[in-house]
């Protein structure tokens, strides 16, 4: 079969016949297109909605942080402010001065003689917690009662104060003074606390 008879027979189809074919060949391409393509592009969508998928989880995931947002700020001005106290009590230095001026004001308040005071050097007791320890070696005078109070208030003072290793003598009468029997001497390790 030549081309000159497959033009012949065309010619012999009725109009009709000739449009269908022509239709026919003109739908191939797009069909052989279709036919070659559409596996990759139902990959594609499917590949589409497992994105849009995801996204709409994170929009989701995003929608609810913004709603807790405010509780999360409430909760980080609550923690600088309890930093703020923290720092306070927990202070990055040790004012020795200040410390010297609280006890010579409680000494002036409870009649109690301060006859010793010596700082000692700073020590790290525990490595995994970021303080350090400095302890006074302080020696007082006074009768029982108003020595406790004395240590009563260091206990209390703003810092964070501790006392260690309380001792209490009786204090002896020499030649030249007369001793009040009621009055005994303590000797104790105040500790004072800092951050790091």
């Amino acid at each position: 079969m030549d081309l000159e008879d497959i033009v012949d027979r065309y010619r012999e189809v009725p109009q009709k016949k000739r449009w269908i074919i022509i239709g026919i060949l003109a739908l191939l391409p797009a069909l052989l297109h279709w036919y070659e393509e559409g596996d990759y592009l139902a990959q594609e969508l499917e590949q589409a909605r497992i994105n849009e998928s995801a996204e709409r989880s994170r929009l989701e995931s995003a929608k609810r942080k913004v709603a807790e947002l405010p509780s999360l700020l409430n909760k980080v001005s609550e923690i600088e402010a309890a930093l703020d106290k923290a720092r306070r009590i927990l202070p990055d230095k040790v004012e020795i001065d200040s410390i010297l001026a609280s006890l010579g004001k409680f000494e002036a308040e409870l009649d109690v003689s301060l006859l010793r005071f010596v700082p000692g050097n700073e020590l790290q007791p525990n490595a995994q917690i970021e303080y350090k320890e400095l302890p006074i070696e302080i020696t007082v005078q006074s009768n029982f009662p108003q020595i406790m109070r004395f240590y009563d208030k260091v206990l209390h003072m703003q810092t964070l104060t501790h006392l260690r290793s309380i001792e209490f003598t009786k204090v002896e009468a020499n030649e030249e003074q007369q001793v009040d029997n009621t009055k005994i001497e303590s000797r104790a390790k105040l500790i004072l606390f800092k951050g790091m």
